[in-house]
């Protein structure tokens, strides 16, 4: 097994006040690649809005994502999955995208 600096490797990650400092347009979608591994980032703004024209590029990199069909996917969310969704709008609409 590896052995890895977890606190050094901490220390390249933003911390959320300097993320918010960073002036990039949203949704940010990007793909990293290693060694034959792939990483999935994603970064948006939170809404609510149906309507908001960020959620159509959000989906298609998800739906990417979902029909690259990996092995052993790991997906990592902010927040939490809701038990209760019945449909996208609404979802959207009581969680945000």
């Amino acid at each position: 097994m590896p052995n890895y600096n977890f606190i050094e490797t901490t220390k390249h990650i933003l911390k959320i006040q300097d993320a918010k400092k960073l002036n990039v347009q949203l949704p940010l979608t990007s793909v990293l690649y290693k060694q034959g591994q792939e990483l999935w980032i994603v970064g948006s703004q939170h809404t609510q809005d149906v309507n908001d024209p960020q959620l159509p590029i959000l989906k298609k990199f998800f739906n990417d994502f979902l029909n690259r069909k990996y092995k052993n996917p790991i997906l990592c969310l902010e927040g939490f999955i809701p038990n209760d969704i019945i449909d996208e709008i609404t979802a959207i609409r009581k969680y945000g995208e």
